[in-house]
């Protein structure tokens, strides 16, 4: 089937089609999309109208309610910067009015009338609020009893005066009292002496003091008689703050649901004063002291005191709150808005939440711990320094920042006060302090307690004494605002304008909307006509377009019959020429072309004959080149000459190459040896068995002997890498090993920066090499060192020490390889260093298994001791106690009297041994004294069980080397001379021949740790030492010495086994260590290590009390019990002493006991099981019986829980089996507080 092809006919209709129809459809596309451009740019228009009108309006309401902000922060800052320095003058001038007043008290004739008359003229009204109480819910407190309700409100009664009148009602909801002034007025005499004491509070003491000693003054905090003795005639003295602190223990409002939540009793009256939040709170009770000269005839008689209550100062600051409110008769710290003050220091003095003022500790005179952040106290703690020592040397305002935190144990101690020095996690206070500097005032924003504040800060400007030494003068006053307070207003009006906004926007929003409907209706119309006009344009030319083709096509059908004759051989045929159009002018190209080809025809016809005549030009040519051939042949012997020259030159070349050949197996023949040595040296064992001395000999030797060099050493960096040692070093000429040189950095610091600088140092000339010239002056010559090649020693990526290879007489140039087989060598020496730390960590890991199934077995041992003793005691209780009874109502001479006496010593003995059980049980030791090792060795040598032991060794001394200025330590005495005893005893056993026992004291520093029987850990120690010249202990008794019952002592004499055990627990509860040393037939040393405690220590005063200093008044006592033998023992010791007891046998039956009853005392055991124990009972009986006295007892010795509820408010701790004087006093003690 032939294929079709378009003719000329169709293809003309194709080309008009496309000529004139596409044009048709491109031009109504062209208007289509016009138009449809056209619509969309109208509606982005309109859309960008839309948003721009949006956009202006935004920002119209936002530089509105900006502005209106702005306005009223400069408006707020200035009228509460204008309130903290009118604040700060009142406090200035009501200071300088105290100097006013103890001026006038100078004046006065000294006398006790003269004062009383002084101080009941002096007062000043005081604000104090309504009783507040703690809501149903316990989530708030709220005001009880005082009427809230307002009068009728103040209205213009001049129409003049009716734009924005104001009115506000008076203040209501306070109650003022008029307070004195000074709690005190004294006059002291030169020596220091009150002579007249006059006083208007209970606060004070009323006796006359010897105020020269600070423990006789206010809190035992004041040291003013030294100043008073600097006064002349006309000055004045005045005190800092000074009172006893108040703790927190709970920040923030103080409810029954926070104290709950943060599982703490809910005791507000215990725990700060703080307005809204803790209204039932302890108030923070300071004075200020004022003081002067009484003159007489021109001479100083002695000094005038007044001691101002400092609550007349808070008063200042206390009920300003900087909002409309104004002010308050309680303040309302969460809120953020309110005053306080601080002294030129930067501490606290007065504050919404008396917790925060700093204050004294009234049992030392010193300042109380001050809340500090983590990092400080951490410091402190390491220190070991009383706080006040501490805080002398402490940086003031160290980078403080919010990103700091407070230390936990101090919040939860409920130790906040705040001192703005060490207060490091609150920025502000060196805001403060940096506004105030040179007496201004100023303010700043910052972000607090989750509120953006606007803070101010004033000077004080009182310059009186001590404080005239300071730009801020008395201290500075600061406002704290809640800036939202402020934008209340702008805030309501922004939201109008929001809301305006919202309605415009939504009515541009419809109106767009129907803009885009109508634009898309006029489209769809102007798209359906353009579609009908173009189709009908396309069928009209589609009809001309079939006209002219036909027109056209017959024309040529005509030519193409003319062109097919002149093909077929008729050259003379031309075409017909009938028109002049482009048929005509086409016809008469043809005929043109039709003689054109004649032409060419007749030209080709002429082209062959020329070809002919080239032809024998080429054949001469031929010839020609022949003749050149002939020509270069005569010159070939020539070109022979040239060659020769040339092969004599290659020969050359050739002995050349050998001559490289040799240096290059020389070259492989030093690479092949030193390739074998390292290979000997992989393969031995001592590489990695961990012996370093041997590797060491072994590497330098083979190193020196393959490298043919007189020396070769390997050197160590010391722990500090300030100095290099020599570990190992081989001299090949006499084959011998030397040791024990050192090269210090300081002398060359070049060469040691070096070593950590680059891994290979290379001096063909040590003496002119810059890395090396250092040892030019003694360490080259005095080897003859002329050449030096070292490498570093890389162990886990730190260079840690350095191989050295010398060469002595004449330079070496060191070569590549000789460089890479020390290179190696270095990796071989590091080798056998990170085989000996294996070899060490396994060794270490196996005396931490020992250890860790050492003290495993101790444990379990320890807990099983632990349950009989306590079991023990509850039984002894009745062995001891019974004996007692029965003694006091025998007469002198009755015959039971000894038996009961044996009994009782028996009984006391048994307490002993099962104490033996609970210190190994690690129940026993409390550290809780600070103690001397020396007086604990001095009292047992001077004791009664000292000389009994010495009577069943009377062979044997005890011999002493104590060192004077031992340090301290933290620990129990009664516990610490146990192990004393137990110690001598051991070695007075070891000597059955008799001889010496050295007792020894000393203190210690251990700056690397100690691996004895303990690994001794660094630190300070005071060690004592007990060593013997004894039989020794073997290795095997070595490692069971401190197993409990594991003995080799003659039964009766020394004991139960237990007393090397409880040497062991008794140190480690000290968290001390132990070492041992012992050899058969030579002695034993025992070496006790306790860390030392800088705190002094305490002396002790106990008031002697006879039975009858111990009976009662019929007091009531509840014994609570789970153990009937011990309720009956002591209800009978109770009531013998003249008290009421009740006893009940658990902790729910005292809580329902004291539910409806009432108990002067309750005597509370602690481990009660099943049940709850004593701290949950105790909990209990507080919350409905708050400051209920109590004493707690135990079989066990004091534990942690012992101690939390005796924070709670237990008293006294008593440890079972206790004795009737026992049990008396602290009764007695604890009915007294």
């Amino acid at each position: 089937m032939i294929p079709y092809r378009p003719g000329i006919r169709d293809k003309l209709i194709a080309i008009f089609i496309v000529i004139k129809v596409l044009p048709l459809v491109a031009l109504a596309w062209f208007a289509w999309e016009a138009v449809s451009h056209l619509a969309l740019t109208v509606e982005g228009q309109v859309g960008e109208m839309v948003s721009e009108s949006r956009t202006v309006v935004e920002q119209i309401g936002k530089l509105s309610t900006e502005n209106s902000i702005r306005a009223l922060d400069v408006k707020a800052r200035e009228s509460i910067e204008r309130l903290t320095t009118d604040t700060a003058r009142a406090v200035a001038a009501f200071l300088y009015d105290r100097d006013r007043d103890i001026a006038y008290a100078a004046s006065l004739a000294p006398s006790e009338a003269a004062y009383r008359k002084f101080l009941s003229r002096h007062s000043r009204p005081v604000i104090d609020h309504y009783p507040w109480v703690m809501d149903d819910t316990g989530q708030a407190w709220i005001p009880s009893g005082q009427s809230t309700a307002h009068g009728l409100a103040v209205i213009s009664q001049n129409r003049d005066n009716r734009t924005d009148f104001h009115y506000r009602f008076p203040e209501e909801g306070e109650i003022v009292q008029h307070r004195p002034l000074f709690l005190e007025m004294t006059f002291v005499d030169l020596a220091g002496h009150e002579k007249i004491k006059v006083t208007a509070s209970k606060r004070m003491d009323s006796r006359l003091r010897d105020i020269s000693g600070k423990e006789n003054t206010y809190c035992s905090a004041e040291t003013y008689f030294s100043d008073l003795k600097k006064l002349k005639p006309g000055d004045i003295y005045v005190s800092d703050v000074i009172g006893a602190y108040v703790k927190g223990h709970l920040v923030g409002p103080y409810t029954r649901a926070r104290a709950k939540a943060r599982g703490i009793p809910f005791a507000p009256e215990s725990s700060g004063y703080a307005g809204k939040e803790n209204p039932v709170g302890k108030r923070f009770e300071g004075i200020i002291r004022w003081a002067a000269p009484v003159v007489n005839n021109g001479k100083i008689t002695g000094y005038v005191t007044l001691a101002l209550d400092h609550v007349h100062v808070m008063e200042f600051t206390d009920h300003i709150i900087p909002t409309e409110a104004r002010y308050s008769p309680i303040s309302d710290a969460g809120s953020g808005n309110y005053a306080f003050m601080w002294d030129y220091l930067g501490r606290c003095i007065s504050h919404p939440r008396d917790y925060f003022i700093v204050g004294y500790d009234p049992s030392t005179g010193e300042p109380a711990v001050p809340w500090l952040d983590e990092e400080l106290y951490t410091r402190w703690q390491k220190s070991q320094l009383p706080i006040h020592r501490f805080l002398e040397h402490a940086p003031r305002f160290k980078m403080q920042s919010l990103e700091k935190k407070p230390a936990a144990p101090l919040t939860k101690a409920g130790l906040i006060g705040l001192d703005g020095r060490f207060l490091n996690f609150a920025p502000q206070c060196s805001g403060w302090h940096n506004l105030t500097r040179h007496g201004g005032s100023g303010s700043f924003l910052i972000y607090w307690s989750g509120l953006w504040k606007l803070t101010t800060a004033a000077a004080i400007p009182y310059s009186t004494g001590r404080y005239g030494e300071h730009p801020r003068g008395f201290g500075y006053v600061t406002i704290g605002a809640n800036v939202d307070e402020f934008h209340r207003a702008a805030n309501r009006t922004a939201r109008e304008i929001e809301a305006i906004e919202k309605t415009y926007q939504s009515s541009l929003k419809s109106k767009s909307e129907r803009n885009k409907a109508s634009m898309a209706g006029t489209l769809k119309g102007t798209a359906r006509d353009l579609g009908l006009y173009t189709s009908l344009m396309i069928i009209i030319v589609i009809f001309i377009a079939i006209w002219m083709a036909a027109t056209l096509t017959g024309k040529i059908t005509g030519m193409i019959q003319g062109i097919g004759r002149f093909q077929r051989g008729e050259r003379g045929h031309r075409l017909e020429i009938k028109s002049s159009d482009e048929m005509g002018q086409l016809a008469q190209a043809f005929n043109d072309m039709a003689d054109s080809v004649a032409q060419s025809i007749e030209e080709i016809q002429a082209a062959r004959e020329a070809a002919e005549k080239v032809n024998v030009l080429l054949q001469e040519e031929i010839e020609e080149r022949e003749r050149a051939e002939q020509a270069l042949a005569r010159h070939r012997d020539h070109l022979e000459v040239r060659v020769k020259e040339r092969t004599l030159k290659l020969e050359k070349e050739i002995t050349e190459r050998r001559t490289i050949e040799t240096v290059l197996q020389e070259s492989e023949r030093r690479l092949r040896k030193q390739n074998d040595s390292l290979v000997r040296l992989a393969r031995n064992e001592a590489i990695y068995l961990g012996n370093v001395n041997d590797a060491l000999r072994l590497i330098v030797k083979t190193a020196a002997q393959t490298m043919g060099v007189e020396r070769c050493g390997v050197w160590m960096f010391d722990r500090s890498h300030k100095k290099i040692e020599l570990l190992e070093c081989y001299s090949l000429s006499s084959a011998s090993y030397s040791s024990g040189g050192e090269l210090l950095a300081e002398d060359n610091p070049v060469y040691f920066e070096a070593l950590d600088r680059d891994r290979v140092i290379c001096a063909p000339d040590a003496y002119n090499d810059p890395r090396t010239k250092e040892f030019a002056v003694r360490y080259l010559p005095e080897y003859d060192i002329v050449s030096m090649l070292d490498v570093s020693i890389l162990v886990h990526g730190k260079v840690v020490g350095v191989v050295c290879v010398e060469q002595m007489g004449e330079k070496r140039q060191w070569q590549i390889d000789g460089i890479q087989f020390v290179s190696s060598i270095s990796d071989l020496v590091a080798l056998a260093l990170n085989a000996s730390e294996r070899r060490q960590a396994e060794t270490e890991k196996k005396q931490l298994e020992y250890r860790l199934h050492r003290a495993e077995k101790m444990e379990a041992i320890g807990t099983l001791a632990g349950g009989v003793a306590h079991d023990l005691n509850n039984i002894l209780s009745g062995i001891v106690s019974y004996p007692e009874l029965l003694l006091m109502n025998l007469s002198a001479d009755s015959d039971m009297k000894q038996p009961i006496e044996t009994i009782l010593n028996a009984g006391k003995r048994a307490a002993a041994i099962v104490q033996d059980l609970l210190t190994l049980a690690r129940r026993g030791v409390v550290v809780t004294e600070t103690v001397n090792l020396n007086t604990i060795v001095s009292d047992y040598l001077d004791s009664p069980e000292h000389s009994k032991l010495l009577s069943f060794h009377p062979s044997v001394t005890i011999e002493t080397d104590l060192d004077p200025n031992l340090m301290n330590i933290s620990g129990s005495p009664v516990h610490l001379s146990k192990t004393v005893m137990n110690l001598i005893s051991n070695s007075a056993e070891a000597m059955p021949n008799g001889g010496s026992i050295v007792v020894s004291t000393q203190n210690r520093y251990v700056d690397l740790p100690i691996r004895g029987y303990s690994e001794v850990a660094e630190g300070d120690y005071a060690v004592l030492t007990v060593a013997d010249a004894g039989v020794g202990i073997s290795s095997d008794d070595l490692s069971r010495i401190f197993e409990p019952f594991y003995t080799k002592k003659k039964m009766g004499r020394s004991g139960t086994g237990l007393g090397m055990a409880v040497v062991w627990g008794t140190v480690d509860d000290h968290k001390g260590y132990i070492d041992v040393e012992s050899r058969e037939g030579t002695g034993t040393r025992f070496m006790l290590y306790f860390p030392i405690t800088r705190d002094p220590i305490e002396k002790e005063r106990h008031d002697p009390l006879t039975i009858r200093d111990l009976r009662g008044d019929g007091e009531t006592i509840l014994i609570v019990d789970d153990v009937e033998e011990q309720r009956v023992i002591a209800s009978m010791i109770l009531t013998e002493l003249g008290y009421r007891t009740t006893a009940v046998s658990s902790g729910e039956k005292a809580v329902e006991y004291l539910s409806s009853h009432s108990a002067d005392l309750v005597v509370l055991d602690m481990i009660m099981d099943p049940g709850m124990d004593g701290l949950d009972t105790y909990r209990e009986i507080i919350g409905s019986h708050p400051g209920q006295k109590a004493i707690i007892a135990s079989g066990y010795s004091e534990t942690q829980r012992v101690r939390k509820v005796q924070k709670l408010g237990v008293g006294q701790y008593l440890k079972k089996p206790y004795t009737m004087e026992q049990l008396g006093r602290a009764v007695k003690v604890e009915l007294k507080k």
